[in-house]
């Protein structure tokens, strides 16, 4: 009976073992790549460093990610911006929040598709962040949940389109609403979007019946 157990538990030993040195080496690889985000000035060896981290199951890739997504380099910030939309990681949506009003329109696109990929753990933060004192980041939010097309971006979005004083915001909101679409006679559908000056015609429903 001590025999068998003996030999059960060696059997058991030398079956997992392989499996354990595989977790390892993958742990070793993620750190390795963690630290050339951190140590490597290089743009190629960073860029393929993000592309191994975005698959990578260890929660300090996002953190790596996040940090190296403040990088002056535009094409570094895209790739991070690619790699931590699709790991899809909560923790990123605020970073990639603020960076909705980076000047770069690629950065900016990037960004976009990045919380667009989050998806649904992002709507709440960019709801609250259409009340941001940057005008820039208001339009880029609207921009991002007309992307993930949640309704219950709706009411927020008209609220937007009716009191925002930037004609830029005002229109990116529009722009989200005919995205969305409309499913009530309680909301305001956009019609028609007139970029006159930043006029933008907006038709309800009373006027639509009148037609």
């Amino acid at each position: 009976m001590i025999r068998s157990s003996v030999f059960r538990c060696i059997l058991i030993t030398l079956l997992i073992a392989p499996a354990l040195g595989q977790d390892h080496a993958k742990d070793t690889d993620t750190d390795n790549y963690i630290q050339q985000l951190k140590d490597n000035d290089n743009s190629e060896v960073i860029i393929s460093a993000i592309s191994y981290l975005t698959n990578s199951n260890d929660s300090n890739a996002t953190d790596s990610l996040i940090q190296i997504f403040a990088d002056e380099d535009n094409n570094i910030k895209i790739e991070a911006a690619w790699a931590l939309g699709k790991r899809g990681d909560p923790k990123a949506i605020d970073p990639l929040i603020q960076a909705l009003g980076d000047k770069d329109s690629g950065v900016h696109a990037a960004v976009t598709e990045a919380l667009a990929e989050i998806g649904t753990p992002a709507v709440d933060p960019l709801i609250r962040a259409l009340h941001d004192g940057n005008s820039a980041i208001r339009g880029g939010t609207a921009e991002a949940l007309g992307a993930i097309g949640d309704s219950k971006a709706r009411m927020p979005l008209l609220s937007v389109l009716a009191n925002d004083k930037d004609c830029n915001v005002r229109l990116s909101a529009a722009k989200a609403l005919k995205k969305i679409g409309e499913e009530s006679d309680d909301f305001v559908i956009v019609k028609n979007m007139i970029n006159w000056g930043g006029v933008i015609q907006v038709v309800d429903n009373d006027d639509l019946k009148a037609e």
